[in-house]
C-alpha cells in the first residue's frame, strides 16, 4: 500500500505509460509497487498525477518524468542479481524500482551529488527499508570506480563522450549502460565480448552532469 493516499490515479498513469512504451512485466510490476507521490515533498505530491512531467524538487533539481525514467529502465533491462550504478538518485523513485528489479541478490549503488536532494532521497529510501541499496553522497565519476565492474549503469544527467567512455570501462562483460548525452540523446552501451557497442537514441534533454568535482 502506498504511504500517500492516491486513489487509482497512480496505477492509471503507469498503465498509460505502459500502453505507450510496452513495459516488460517485471518493470511494470516494480513501477506499480512504488507510488511516485511517496517520494515527493509534501508540497509537490499534488503534482504527481497531473501529467507525465518532470517536477522541480530543490535547488533547481527535478525528478524526471515517469515515462522517460521507465523508458530508460526498459533499455537498461536490469535483472535479478545485477550490480547497478545509478548516477543521480533524484528523489529515490527510480532507485526503489531498481531495488525491486535486482532483488535480494543484487545491489544498487546510487550516487547523489546535490546535498539537499541527497537528504530527501535518504529519508525516502529509509521509509522502505531497501537493504540492497547503498546511497552515497558525492560524484560517481570520482567515487564509483571502487565498486566496478557493474552489470548495469544508468544516469539522470547528461555527460560528455569522455565521461561516457569512462563509464563504459566500468561495465562488466555483457553489461549495459544508458547515459544521456550533451547533444540531446541517450547513449546505450552494450559491453560485448568483442568490446563496447554504442547506440545513440535522439530526442532526450537532461541537465548536464558534473564531471570534474573532487570528492569531499
Amino acid at each position: 500500500m502506498a504511504l500517500f493516499t492516491s486513489s487509482k490515479l497512480y496505477p492509471t498513469l503507469i498503465h498509460q505509460i505502459h500502453h505507450t512504451i510496452n513495459l516488460p512485466n517485471p518493470l511494470l510490476n516494480a513501477a506499480l509497487k512504488y507510488d511516485r507521490a511517496d517520494f515527493l515533498p509534501k508540497d509537490k505530491k499534488q503534482f504527481a498525477y497531473i501529467d507525465d512531467a518532470p517536477i522541480l524538487i530543490t535547488d533547481g533539481q527535478t525528478t524526471s518524468q515517469p515515462s522517460t525514467i521507465l523508458y530508460m529502465l526498459k533499455l537498461l533491462k536490469p535483472t535479478v542479481g545485477d550490480k547497478v550504478l545509478e548516477i543521480g538518485a533524484g528523489v529515490g523513485w527510480q532507485t526503489a524500482i531498481l531495488s525491486k528489479l535486482v532483488g535480494k541478490d543484487g545491489k544498487v549503488y546510487s550516487f547523489e551529488i546535490n546535498p539537499n536532494m541527497y537528504k530527501i532521497t535518504k529519508n525516502n529510501l529509509e521509509k522502505f527499508n531497501l537493504n540492497n541499496v547503498e546511497l552515497i553522497y558525492g560524484n560517481a565519476l570520482v567515487l564509483a570506480s571502487k565498486f566496478a565492474p557493474f552489470n548495469k549503469i544508468i544516469a539522470g544527467a547528461s555527460f560528455s563522450q569522455t565521461a561516457i567512455n569512462q563509464l563504459a570501462n566500468w561495465l562488466a562483460k555483457g553489461g549495459t549502460a544508458v547515459i544521456p548525452t550533451l547533444d540531446n540523446g541517450l547513449m546505450v552501451i552494450y559491453n560485448l565480448l568483442s568490446g563496447p557497442k554504442f547506440q545513440f537514441i535522439e530526442g532526450f534533454v537532461f541537465v548536464r552532469g558534473k564531471e570534474n568535482n573532487k570528492p569531499k
